[in-house]
């Protein structure tokens, strides 16, 4: 009895694919499912009888009429897709892919019907939703959807955080993680809050995740450097951190896609020394892992120590005896700093009075504490003095200034606690002594601005000249009006003049006795011309090439032995140079005029590229402190320094499809 039964069934079944074979847009195209169908599909084939059937296609061994795309499925959210030969449709809504057999208006509504029901969108919408998904990856479009792994891309994302706030590896698995939780578990519930507690955020996971970044990170920045059309600039400085290490820092200043961009190249540790010989090894060894080379190269900027620039054995001079293509300069901001030091002894006195004033009260924690409380009994707008450091350039400025605005709760001070023979605190009762401290307040907060505007990212040799020339210029105009007895470009000189000629108008001084006394004038004026006299022999001759039509070249006199006059004539008759001319930046703009004007584009890039300062290298040392303080002394920061440094963001996706979901448990 079981034998017939099953005899019967494999009878039926047979029967039942002779006649769907028979009639192919029958029973077996609405049989199949529409996603399952697509199985086994081929162009033309053959039947199990071995007749090929024209214009039909094979599924499992039996011919089915073969169906043809029709514009119109657009409309039910669909595009066309071939496989193995066949049209199909592919949804743009979820990427599934229909067999040949399904394309028909009833089976393509049936899917969005069912899977999509409140999915409306307008023609409008739904043809420019298609054009977006036609342009998505290979991978997506054949049904392959790429393995999520949110758990890792988190870790990666947390870790970027940690190491851009420079915060110790150690926070996110003792704070941010178990906040995390917290905060999940309280808005989402416990389920949720099991989620995120798989996420791995121990001190050995972030450090391997900013590591993974900052070699991505630095691979992306080679590869630009390499595909740059122009050589790049480079700038190097050395500093020791909080563990007494030398580390040196380098940025590179290089082309990208038609604009400047500057970028972190590395922080490495000098293991022994740190003499011209060491730093060059340091930067060839990395050149070589990196595949970079000094042929990519056209320009070094560092500060003056030997190491750097010795003529003989500096670290320039090896370089360039190997290269000689690369240019140098001494850092504009250095040079700026040491130019300004020069004082006239008489003023110098004024400076160091003050700085022995600040280092009693400041220096002693009763007389800090002390001075505090007197300054806010008396209301004082400030109620501490600041220190004066020889290494921080713009402390000398701004405690002048500070200790101007309080030479009366200064003095006072003094007085009360002034010890035998110690007579410091007549000094700001002094008339001239105070006219002398308020000159230099205002000639050192002078300089600090102009101080400031040349420590910029994107700073150009043309700035940093357009602007030493610029305080050259009103230099010369204080010394002509100072010489009329007109010190209005000194305000807090001019308005203790003034006060003084308020308080005394009863008459019972004289004119002369209320202006500024002639030996003062001599010695500021003497300053003064010191200060141009030193600006010149740091700045005039040494910068790289200047070229006068880089910055106006449609109003620079046109030279006609210039190399370039052919193309700078040409440049000045296009109107579309015009237009760019006033809407790019100066750099933007020559590197636009590159296919154009190759010979003029080639001589402005000396003007944009080079680094004129070690600003970037100042600014990476601040950020070197504080990824690495007292309680982080052992802490390996090259990859956190390039991560809390870097412009170029890495690349997080890639980083994960490389890596496996792991969980913390």
């Amino acid at each position: 009895m079981v034998e017939k039964s099953s005899h019967r069934r494999r009878h039926c079944r047979k029967t039942w694919k002779e006649e769907s074979a028979s009639n192919v847009g029958g029973l077996w195209a609405t049989c199949l499912p529409a996603e399952v169908a697509t199985v086994g599909v081929a162009a033309t084939g053959e039947a199990a009888n071995g007749v090929v059937v024209a214009g039909a296609a094979t599924v499992d061994g039996f011919n089915v009429q073969e169906e043809k795309w029709n514009e119109t499925y657009q409309q039910y959210g669909f595009t066309k897709f071939s496989r193995d030969g066949l049209d199909a449709a592919q949804c743009i809504h979820c990427s599934t892919v229909l067999a040949n057999c399904s394309l028909k208006p009833a089976k393509l509504s049936h899917h969005q019907s069912n899977l999509h029901p409140n999915i409306e969108l307008t023609e409008e919408d739904l043809e420019a939703k298609r054009k977006r998904f036609d342009k998505q990856g290979t991978l997506p479009t054949y049904g392959f959807q790429p393995e999520s792994k949110p758990m890792v891309q988190a870790s990666f994302e947390v870790a970027l955080k940690i190491a851009e706030r420079k915060k110790a590896h150690t926070i996110g698995e003792e704070l941010i993680k178990p906040c995390a939780e917290i905060m999940v578990r309280n808005v989402l519930g416990d389920k949720a809050k099991r989620e995120i507690s798989k996420i791995s955020l121990s001190n050995n996971t972030v450090r391997r995740r900013i590591d993974d970044m900052a070699a991505d990170v630095c691979n992306q920045v080679c590869q630009e450097i390499r595909a740059s059309a122009f050589r790049a600039s480079l700038q190097l400085d050395e500093s020791t951190d909080i563990a007494n290490q030398s580390q040196l820092i380098a940025f590179v200043r290089y082309e990208k896609e038609k604009k400047v961009k500057e970028e972190f190249l590395f922080c490495e540790l000098l293991t022994t020394t740190t003499t011209a010989e060491e730093v060059k090894k340091l930067v060839d060894y990395f050149f070589e892992k990196n595949g970079l080379s000094w042929m990519q190269f056209q320009h070094i900027c560092t500060d003056g120590a030997p190491a750097m620039i010795g003529v003989r054995t500096g670290f320039v001079t090896r370089v360039k005896s190997k290269w000689p293509h690369i240019s140098n300069s001494h850092c504009s901001l250095h040079r700026y700093a040491l130019a300004s030091k020069t004082m006239p002894p008489e003023l110098m006195s004024v400076l160091d009075s003050v700085i022995s004033s600040i280092n009693f009260i400041r220096g002693r924690a009763k007389n800090h504490r002390l001075f505090d409380l007197m300054a806010q009994e008396m209301g004082s707008t400030h109620t501490s003095l600041l220190y004066h450091t020889q290494v921080r350039w713009l402390s000398r400025g701004k405690c002048l200034a500070r200790v101007f605005e309080m030479h009366t709760e200064v003095e006072i001070f003094l007085r009360e606690m002034e010890t035998r023979g110690d007579h410091r605190h007549e000094n700001y009762k002094n008339p001239e002594f105070l006219m002398k401290l308020a000159y230099l307040a205002d000639i050192f907060g002078t300089l600090n601005e102009v101080n400031v505007t040349l420590q910029s990212r994107e700073a150009s040799v043309s700035d940093v000249k357009d602007k030493l020339a610029g305080l050259g210029a009103r230099i010369a105009l204080w010394i002509r009006r100072l010489h009329r007895g007109n010190v209005a470009a000194f305000p807090l000189l001019d308005a203790f003049l003034l006060d003084r000629r308020k308080a005394s108008s009863n008459g019972k001084q004289q004119q002369q006795q209320l202006d500024l006394p002639d030996d003062l004038k001599e010695s500021i004026a003497a300053h003064l011309e010191r200060l141009t006299s030193e600006f010149k022999a740091y700045f005039d001759g040494v910068e790289p090439a200047y070229y006068p039509w880089y910055k106006d070249p449609f109003g620079a006199v046109v030279d006609d032995e210039m190399e370039e006059a052919e193309e700078l004539l040409m440049l000045r008759e296009s109107a579309v140079a015009k237009a760019e001319f006033r809407k790019l930046s100066l750099s933007e703009f020559w590197l636009q005029q590159q296919d154009t004007y190759p010979r003029l584009c080639n001589k402005a890039a000396q003007m944009f590229l080079p680094f004129p300062t070690t600003y970037l290298c100042e600014a990476g040392f601040s950020v070197m402190f504080d990824l690495k303080p007292k309680k982080r002394n052992r802490l390996e920061m090259s990859s956190d320094m390039r991560l809390a440094c870097s412009e170029t963001k890495p690349n997080i996706l890639k980083l994960v499809a490389d890596c496996k979901e792991q969980v913390s448990h």
